[in-house]
């Protein structure tokens, strides 16, 4: 599945889950560019999608995680455990960052 149809079907699915409208989830990004997004006519930035994901409660890391489980046809779960690998293996999950 290509990334922004991956995209689009997780934030449909979370607006469904949490009863939310376009309109709803729309503070600082206008319900057209949900809309957009939602009809995988344009891609989101880090910074949209941090706005999107603190709209829908959650942490921007769990919303990516959905849409890359999505993308893989894997669990939320599974991409997180692999991330969680990957930057053990790299010595940085534990990590303090600058």
């Amino acid at each position: 599945m290509l990334l922004r149809k991956a995209y689009a079907a997780v934030l449909q699915l979370l607006r469904a889950r949490l009863s939310l409208s376009q309109h709803d989830i729309a503070l600082t990004v206008t319900q057209s560019h949900v809309s957009q997004l939602e009809a995988v006519k344009t891609s989101a930035t880090l910074e949209v999608s941090k706005e999107l994901a603190e709209a829908l409660h959650l942490h921007p890391v769990s919303f990516l995680a959905l849409v890359h489980a999505a993308q893989d046809q894997r669990t939320a779960r599974e991409i997180l455990r692999l991330a969680m690998e990957e930057l053990d293996a790299i010595e940085l999950l534990d990590a303090s960052l600058p």
